[in-house]
């Protein structure tokens, strides 16, 4: 056995458990409103700031109508929970906030929107960046100077700061005009989606220019193909190993950004949460006489662990995808 196999061997297991661990992490998140949990939003002020403990496991006094705005699906596992355990819940197990809400509870909700925020975002960034590089690696030429220059300038740009002003004069406009409702969450989806995409053109791009050249691309064109239909049947079936890993680490990137806009409160806004949102809360939390860890302690938990599975899977399929790697395997 090679060195490289050897080093390819020992590290699956760990690549195995980290795809294991996204799965149960995506299947309870999407479980979320049929799981037997607090309202995040349901405030019991006599039990403020109370340490994690396993004392109460079991408690009355689950208040659907505090979740706000569930969608059909999540209106029906809410009426799926309600009836399996009626108003009983899980108790405050890993301590609450200063307004006595449950910190396990809001650390699953919080954990739909951080990562609907990094799926959408990465997919939005995923269509346009595929787009442009594939353009512009096939055109080749000056529209391929054109493209890139393009996208050269962007990189130049602070886009954080972009990002931060934008999300800032939108929200500013929205609370003027209170009458023309906008979406915070989504408005957010979209930008920070619109400004991730230069990385992916980028490597898209490199990818078409290597393969502008072979037969089987020859022979398409000399086969009367036109370029669209190279496009969509030859150039991006044979990017897409290269796609896929790339939107691996593309989705952590994304709400890591989500997570920094929240933490300076230009992100999710209250009432609902994500798991930025929470760091904020448990960093206001802190003070020079009681040090409540336990509310970044276990955000930060959830954050680095779901992060950390993501950059795992993603090795394990830059290893799955590459020829190379494959061929060393046999």
């Amino acid at each position: 056995m090679s060195r490289r196999e050897m080093k390819t061997s020992s590290r699956a297991p760990h690549r195995s458990i980290a795809a294991r661990f996204l799965t149960v992490v995506g299947l309870l998140t999407v479980l979320v409103p049929g799981l037997p949990l607090a309202a995040p939003s349901e405030v019991r002020l006599e039990e403020k700031l109370a340490s994690p403990s396993l004392e109460t496991l079991w408690r009355d006094g689950f208040e659907p109508e505090r979740i706000r705005d569930p969608g059909p699906v999540s209106r029906l596992l809410i009426e799926t929970r309600t009836a399996v355990f009626g108003d009983r819940q899980l108790g405050p197990l890993l301590g609450t906030d200063a307004l006595g809400r449950c910190l396990l509870s809001r650390l699953a909700w919080g954990a739909r929107l951080s990562l609907a925020v990094g799926l959408v975002a990465s997919a939005i960034s995923l269509i346009i960046g595929v787009a442009w590089g594939a353009v512009a690696g096939y055109a080749g030429g000056r529209v391929d100077d054109i493209m890139m220059r393009a996208v050269d300038v962007l990189y130049a740009l602070p886009l954080m700061f972009i990002v931060i002003f934008v999300v800032a004069l939108l929200r500013g406009f929205r609370n003027e005009h209170p009458e023309l409702e906008a979406n915070q969450i989504i408005v957010l989806f979209a930008v920070i989606g619109a400004t991730s995409w230069l990385t992916m053109a980028r490597i898209v791009r490199g990818q078409v220019l290597s393969l502008r050249g072979t037969e089987f691309m020859d022979a398409a064109r000399a086969s009367g193909s036109t370029d669209l239909s190279i496009l969509r049947r030859h150039v991006l079936p044979n990017v897409t190993p290269v796609v896929l890993v790339t939107l691996t680490l593309t989705i952590p990137r994304v709400m890591l950004f989500e997570a920094f806009l929240s933490f300076l409160g230009l992100g999710v806004e209250a009432p609902d949460v994500s798991w930025g949102v929470l760091a904020r809360q448990g960093f206001d939390a802190l003070t020079a006489v009681h040090v409540n860890a336990w509310l970044i302690l276990f955000p930060g938990l959830a954050f680095a662990t779901t992060l950390l599975a993501m950059n795992a899977l993603g090795d394990r399929l830059r290893d799955a995808l590459d020829p190379r790697l494959r061929g060393g395997r046999q």
